[in-house]
């Protein structure tokens, strides 16, 4: 992956969503090694259900991001996009410049925050990947990459959650659908 492409995608996006911030790997990279992980294969970024908004995907097509897929929309309503819910653990694909970027909606609980990923294509409950967080440590902090972007993301607490004890030491074979540590 382009890394520096990754980032310019990732730093517009944070702009065009202001109250969004770098999650999974991408959140890893930036907080572990100051850069995005040049062998992920794409770039992740969230923002909680309150906060999400239509007109937002449509800003960033206007910069140049194509919807690649939307999931975690009510499957029964066939014009989801006119008529969107949020209640099923909304993710939107997008790409620019050949780099794909998870706009993952993150869900509050009580004292927990969750979401989900979606594996086979997302076409029936069965395919949710549902991750759940203390709500505690969902608190974004700036970090300043080597390029010298700040980008928002979430810190170490999160990283250790997701990633274990050790989140500091690289994993060669990382499997995002059985991996993570806040898996449900």
């Amino acid at each position: 992956m382009d890394i520096q492409q990754a980032e310019e995608n990732v730093v517009t996006l944070l702009e065009i969503i202001p109250k969004s911030f770098a999650i999974y790997g991408t959140a890893l990279g930036i907080v572990r090694d100051g850069q995005i992980i040049e062998h992920d294969t794409d770039t992740d970024i969230g923002l909680f259900s309150d906060d999400f908004d239509w007109k937002l995907i449509d800003i960033a097509v206007d910069y140049g991001f194509r919807i690649m897929t939307v999931f975690g929309t009510n499957l029964n309503q066939c014009y989801f996009w006119y008529f969107p819910t949020l209640d099923y653990g909304l993710e939107v694909s997008l790409e620019r410049n050949g780099i794909k970027t998870d706009v993952m909606i993150f869900y509050r609980k009580g004292n927990k925050v969750w979401n989900s990923l979606w594996d086979n294509g997302g076409h029936s409950a069965d395919d949710e990947i549902k991750h759940q967080y203390p709500a505690k440590i969902m608190v974004p902090v700036e970090k300043k990459t080597k390029s010298g972007a700040v980008i928002k993301t979430l810190g170490e607490p999160y990283l250790r959650y997701v990633y274990g004890k050790d989140w500091k030491t690289p994993i060669s074979k990382w499997n995002w659908r059985t991996d993570h540590k806040c898996r449900v």
